[in-house]
């Protein structure tokens, strides 16, 4: 790997570590998981048809609680961060989306 790309990747890794966000996630995490009631709620939603009305009710339940509420917006910032960044490495190693 060249130097440039590495630098990258610790510009990026660095970002990602003193991100408050993703420390706010780990936290949060931690909190859900300590969360019987919320686990078995999700538990319940897997089983769940997606078209179902008690599917509909539970998922705004769960949207109901801040700590998940705030996790799930997180989880989906990084998400875009995670791929705008596969993004930038792609094309300094040359990648090109279309071959």
């Amino acid at each position: 790997m060249d130097n440039e790309l590495l630098e990258k990747i610790d510009v990026i890794n660095n970002d990602l570590n003193n991100s408050i966000e993703a420390k706010e996630i780990l936290k949060l995490k931690e909190i859900i998981m300590n969360d019987k009631e919320l686990l078995n709620d999700l538990d319940k939603l897997k089983k769940m048809d997606i078209n179902d009305k008690e599917y509909i009710n539970l998922k705004m339940k769960l949207f109901d609680n801040s700590n998940y509420k705030r996790f799930k917006e997180l989880e989906n910032k990084m998400y875009y961060f995670s791929l705008e960044a596969s993004n930038k490495l792609k094309e300094l190693r040359g990648i090109n989306e279309d071959n």
